[in-house]
C-alpha cells in the first residue's frame, strides 16, 4: 500500500531558519507518501541506524544513492559490496 500525492510548493521568502529548509525552499516539490508498516519501520531504522535528522533527509540519501547506482548501471559497470574479509559479491538491483 503506497499512496503519493507530490505538488510543486508555492514560491515563498524564507527567512532565517526556514530558509534552510527544503520543505518551504522555493521549487521544491512536497511529497506526502503513505507506507505499509513494514516499510515505516524500516524507513524509522533507515533514520535511527544513519543518525539522519529526519525522515526527509533518509530518503534524499536514498535518492542519491539509487541515482548514483543507476547512473554505474547505465554505463555497463556494476555494482559491488566488499565484505570485511575482503570479498567481493554483486548486488542484484535489477
Amino acid at each position: 500500500m503506497v499512496g503519493i500525492a507530490m505538488e510543486k510548493a508555492a514560491s515563498q521568502t524564507t527567512q532565517g531558519k526556514d530558509a534552510k529548509n527544503p520543505a518551504i525552499r522555493s521549487n521544491a516539490l512536497r511529497i506526502n507518501l503513505l507506507l505499509p508498516d513494514r516499510s515505516a519501520e524500516r524507513l524509522e531504522k533507515l533514520k535511527e541506524v544513519t543518525e539522519a535528522s529526519s525522515y526527509a533527509e533518509v530518503i534524499r540519501n536514498a535518492i542519491r544513492l539509487y541515482e548514483a547506482i543507476i547512473m554505474e548501471y547505465e554505463k555497463g559497470n556494476k555494482v559491488q559490496i566488499i565484505d570485511k574479509d575482503g570479498k567481493p559479491s554483486g548486488v542484484s538491483i535489477f
